[in-house]
């Protein structure tokens, strides 16, 4: 895992781990529902917009649009499209495994 805005590699591996965790425990439920684009299918997972409480911030997303999210800073043209489109209706394919290929062929985004 990268450094991401002032967050460390280290810093977000540790809330990754307790994010985890307490959905292992029970405390906050498996993402199962994109909250940017209704995405069911294929890779749901949590983004936390702020890694200093690993529960308290997180956003239910789907693959693709977690990794828009995070390319909107060296790709803004492309995500901004990408959110343009997703506002509008647009429903992409599931994404079922971890593959940046998919931004690149989809979205233009290396």
């Amino acid at each position: 895992m990268k450094s991401y805005k002032k967050w460390s590699a280290a810093e977000r591996t540790a809330s990754l781990k307790k994010t985890n965790q307490a959905i292992k425990d029970g405390l906050i439920p498996q993402a199962t529902k994109c909250e940017r684009c209704g995405q069911t299918e294929g890779k749901v997972m949590y983004h936390n917009d702020d890694y200093s409480d690993p529960i308290k911030y997180l956003v239910s997303m789907c693959w693709r649009c977690h990794m828009i999210l995070h390319s909107q800073w060296r790709a803004p043209m492309a995500c901004a499209k990408y959110w343009f489109e997703i506002k509008a209706g647009k429903m992409y394919p599931p994404v079922f495994k971890h593959d940046f290929k998919i931004l690149e062929i989809d979205h233009g985004i290396k």
